[in-house]
């Protein structure tokens, strides 16, 4: 009975070995690491962790087809060859897509239908990312250019004004208006106490 168990475990460490690790973390163009991304070795797939990282245990050795694929992101494609017992350490440097669609609006006073002049912003997000671009005082107006396709969060925040948010969905090259037309606060104390 020993020895069966000592050779199951010699045949399970001979199986063990005859197989590699592929594993690494996934960076945004500022060397931040990405979790929720998608990492896919041939057919098999699995998501990044908080820190960036992924791992493929038990890869048989050869070559292999690694795929790193975001919204917002170029998807990255590479062919890497591994060797029985190896460690193999790929990390992902991802570029941002830019595209040429344009998200772009006007915020207005909810009630007299005005541009909105006491400042703000329009924010933005995807996936991975929050941008954002001042209201311009004079016109309401804020604008987002090189957008590829995707869906965005946009919302618009101003003083004294509750913020209103909009899903924008861009499927190619596209120009988008979205104007706001937020609400004065009902909660707001006089500046006197």
């Amino acid at each position: 009975m020993r020895n069966q168990s000592i050779l199951g475990l010699k045949e399970y460490m001979s199986v063990k070995t005859k197989t590699a690790t592929v594993k690494g973390q996934i960076y945004d163009e500022k060397r931040r690491t990405l979790g929720g991304v998608k990492v896919a070795l041939d057919s098999f797939e699995t998501t990044t962790l908080f820190d960036g990282s992924y791992s493929f245990p038990h890869v048989p050795a050869g070559p292999h087809k690694l795929e790193v694929a975001v919204e917002g992101y170029r998807n990255t494609t590479r062919t890497i060859g591994v060797k029985e017992g190896e460690l193999a350490n790929e990390d992902f440097l991802l570029e941002p897509e830019i595209g040429e669609s344009t998200i772009y609006g006007s915020v207005f006073d909810g009630e007299t239908g005005e541009p909105i002049k006491r400042g703000g912003a329009v924010y933005m997000s995807d996936l991975i990312n929050i941008r954002n671009t001042p209201i311009k005082p004079s016109t309401g107006r804020y604008e987002f250019v090189n957008l590829p396709k995707g869906t965005f969060q946009i919302w618009a925040s101003a003083n004294e004004y509750d913020d209103e948010k909009k899903t924008v969905k861009i499927e190619g090259n596209e120009e988008r208006r979205e104007d706001f037309h937020l609400n004065k606060r009902k909660d707001l104390d006089p500046l006197w106490g």
